[in-house]
């Protein structure tokens, strides 16, 4: 996902391109930061299974949300 991000955000003209690649790295260290202390309470609450699950289900809703978006743009 990493790689189709951005691919299209360096597809997009001059004046925008800066804002979308600081906005692309800026979410994934905030991801990277925020991912494991979510991870680790969600595991502590209902462990492994339920915390790949969960992390499977907000891997597949923002699959679809890009798509749809990148289809409209």
């Amino acid at each position: 996902m990493h790689n189709t991000l951005q691919t299209e955000s360096t597809k997009l003209a001059p004046k925008a391109r800066g804002a979308a690649v600081a906005l692309l790295a800026a979410s994934l260290y905030v991801g990277q930061g925020l991912g494991p202390i979510i991870s680790g309470h969600i595991s502590a609450a209902g462990g492994y299974a339920v915390m790949f699950s969960v992390s499977a289900a907000v891997m597949a809703a923002l699959g679809v949300t890009s798509s749809s978006l990148l289809r409209r743009h």
